[in-house]
Formats: C-alpha cells, sequence, structure tokens
C-alpha cells in the first residue's frame, strides 16, 4: 500500500492502537477525537486518503438499566462521530481517493444479552454503510463495514471476560470454530480495504468471526 494519510478515530486502546503500531511506519496515521478540530488538522497533514472508526463504547448492561444518557453517549461516540466526521472528509477539498471503514460488530448480527444499546449502535452503521456508499459512490468515495467477532487482548473483550468468567468464556471461543481472533486478523482486512486492491469494493460489510456466525 502507498503511503497515505490515513485518519482514525480510537486509537488509544484496542485494534486501533494496534492499527498505529503495525501501519504508522506505512502510512501517515493522524487520531482524532471528538473534540479535535477536523478541518485543521487536514490543513496540517494535508488531504485525506482514508478513514478507519475505530471509537466505540460498550455497555453490559440488562435492559433494566436502560438510561437515555448512556444510550445517547454510545450512538454518538459509535455513530454520530463517524458522521460528523465524514460530512467534512467527503468534500473535495479535504479528500483524496477517500476509502472510509467503519467498525461494527457481530453483535449487530447475532443477539446476546445485555449488549441492547450496543447492538443497535453497531447494527446502525452496518446500515450506513450502505447508504454512504451509495450517495458517496459519485465522488469516487468507497465505504466499508467490518463485522469482528471476538477479539482477543482488548478493552472490550478484556471487560466481557471479567463479567462472564472463564467457565463461559470458554464456551464463546468454542462457538468462534476457529477459536478468537486477533488484532492483526482485523488490521489485515483493514489494509485491503484502504488499498488500491478493494477500489471496486463499496457498500459492504465484511464479518471476520472465525466462523461464529456460520
Amino acid at each position: 500500500m502507498k503511503s497515505k494519510n490515513i485518519l482514525i478515530t480510537g486509537g488509544t486502546s484496542g485494534i486501533g492502537k494496534d492499527f498505529i503500531y503495525r501501519y504508522e511506519f506505512k502510512n501517515r496515521i493522524i487520531n482524532i477525537n471528538r473534540d479535535s478540530d477536523i478541518v485543521k488538522t487536514i490543513k496540517e497533514h494535508g488531504k485525506i486518503n482514508g478513514f478507519v472508526h475505530f471509537a466505540g463504547i460498550q455497555y453490559l448492561e440488562p435492559i433494566s438499566m436502560f438510561s437515555r444518557e448512556k444510550f445517547e453517549e454510545t450512538m454518538w461516540s459509535n455513530v454520530g462521530l463517524s458522521l460528523e466526521i465524514i460530512k467534512t472528509i467527503s468534500k473535495k477539498q479535504y479528500s483524496s481517493d477517500l476509502s472510509i471503514i467503519l467498525i461494527s460488530s457481530v453483535a449487530a448480527l447475532k443477539g446476546d444479552p445485555c449488549l441492547s444499546q450496543y447492538s443497535a449502535s453497531k447494527g446502525a452503521l452496518i446500515s450506513l454503510t450502505k447508504s454512504l456508499a451509495v450517495e458517496l459512490a459519485p465522488k469516487g468515495i468507497r465505504v466499508n463495514c467490518i463485522s469482528p467477532g471476538i477479539v482477543e487482548d482488548t478493552r472490550m473483550s478484556n471487560r466481557a471476560s471479567e463479567m462472564m468468567g472463564k467457565e463461559k468464556m470458554d464456551i464463546l471461543r468454542d462457538k468462534h470454530l476457529l477459536g478468537f481472533g486477533s488484532s492483526e486478523d482485523v488490521c489485515n482486512l483493514i489494509e485491503f480495504l484502504l488499498s488500491d486492491k478493494a477500489k471496486w469494493i463499496t457498500g459492504q460489510n465484511f464479518i471476520i468471526d472465525g466462523g461464529y456466525t456460520a
């Protein structure tokens, strides 16, 4: 993959942090947060060639604990923030040969208890991918989504392990036919979708889950 300017959110932990570690020597990776001035950032670094929305919040809570505040926080972090960024970078003066990747989850496709808010937000990303792909195709912008299964050694998977315990996690691992994944597994797919090798791919949701949803 030729050197590109890759804008990301959620680069301080999990898959996002690992992505920076693996690929910053190949590309200029720019990690931003909800308080960043996007236009200023672009003017400092140049036009954006790729955007990956890693940022996300997960509350493991039953519906009896639902609150509007947590729901709004979840939807903003997981969905709204990406829309705000895409609104800017989809303008011609701010991007070139842009590939957008939204990180969803198999939780959007397979029901699990205590994940209603998280699942709803991740399902929204899949729908958002479809709509944006159609809207932005005339500008030459590609939009795709990745839905990983359980990825080991991330904040979310470690928290799930603490709450569920070893026995339940072992059962969940067995449901992933090839075992749990690694950040590298997801990063390899991201790198491909950012590259020119994927120039004819848009509007797709790629499930990478070791067979969990098979």
